[in-house]
């Protein structure tokens, strides 16, 4: 209510079966806005590297792309969702 108020927003990989889930990767997603204020980032101690803007489907991808090229998990098929705003 009339307040600035900053917060994280993560990308994640949750692998299920069954019943069953876990967290098996994650990445904070960064801005387009910050991504371009180079000040802010430094302040907020973003790596240089990590500074580049992607969408949060480009970030998730790169995820599922990291933990099946690196055999760290097996799956049948891969699937998505939109979270909350």
């Amino acid at each position: 209510m009339g307040k600035i108020s900053n917060g994280q927003v993560g990308v994640v990989a949750v692998l299920s079966r069954g019943n069953s889930a876990g967290l098996v990767g994650g990445q904070l997603y960064l801005p387009q806005a910050w991504s371009s204020d180079a000040a802010r980032c430094a302040q907020a101690r973003v790596p240089v590297a990590a500074r580049s803007y992607r969408s949060k489907p480009e970030v998730a991808a790169a995820l599922v792309d990291h933990l099946l090229g690196q055999g760290l998990v097996r799956a049948d098929w891969v699937g998505g969702r939109r979270g909350l705003r």
